[in-house]
């Protein structure tokens, strides 16, 4: 039961995740109203204005999009080993390149329900491992429910309805039966996945006998001989 509740959680959160971002705007519009629908600042001129706001190395740069339609720049700040990365934000305004606002990533409403689906809000205490050992409980608890359900021969469709006219129990017995077989599939795609997201050296192996992977070369580039680089010097110091 105690694997149940978690199990529970974890899909609360996960369903709530889905719609993090729209979420988090609804909640904090004063940071996703730019100014106006223009597009006028660069990549550049935004990061000018992040390292401006917080002089933390910048770790990823989200482009404006119909949901967050602002520059997000996230930085890495120091934290202690074995902690949870701390990281801000630094909103910009794409049509003007104001700083719209900073706040903490980490402890955000959104990220946070985010960081309790993924680790249980105990990062610092296996909260990872113990999300993906609960995932092998629900793949447990969908494997052993088949088990149990499995009917004998000529009364399968029997054993995928709910009856009528029968007592309380037998309701509740067939739907928790019914219910169960035409869930199975999607308990076990989540089940696996989520394992497989936690441990991916346990899952590489099984996917590799159904895709295998191809090499990714690293594109070719030509770089400039010296009497170049000398020549070029003087423009790229102008620029």
């Amino acid at each position: 039961m105690i694997f149940g509740l978690v199990v529970a959680l974890i899909g609360l959160t996960g369903s709530f995740i889905v719609f993090y971002r729209e979420i988090d705007v609804a909640l904090n519009p004063a940071l996703y109203t730019p100014a106006g629908p223009e597009q006028k600042v660069t990549l550049s001129e935004v990061m000018r204005a992040a390292a401006a706001a917080d002089p933390a190395p910048i770790a990823t740069i989200l482009a404006p999009d119909r949901t967050w339609p602002v520059w997000i720049v996230i930085h890495t700040h120091e934290t202690a080993p074995g902690r949870y990365p701390n990281r801000w934000t630094t909103m910009v305004d794409p049509s003007n390149g104001n700083v719209l606002g900073r706040r903490d990533y980490v402890n955000a409403f959104a990220l946070k329900v985010y960081r309790l689906h993924y680790t249980l809000l105990l990062y610092e205490w296996w909260g990872k491992e113990l999300v993906g050992v609960a995932g092998f409980v629900l793949l447990g608890l969908a494997i052993s429910g088949l088990v149990l359900w499995w009917p004998r021969p000529g009364l399968f469709w029997r054993s995928v309805s709910v009856r009528k006219n029968v007592s309380l129990l037998r309701f509740v017995l067939d739907v928790h039966s019914a219910a169960g077989f035409w869930a199975l599939f999607v308990l076990l795609g989540i089940s696996i996945t989520g394992v497989g997201i936690v441990f991916p050296d346990m899952v590489r192996p099984i996917v590799g006998l159904l895709s295998q992977t191809t090499p990714d070369r690293s594109p070719r580039v030509e770089l400039p001989s010296p009497a170049e680089s000398r020549c070029c010097q003087p423009m790229r110091s102008r620029e």
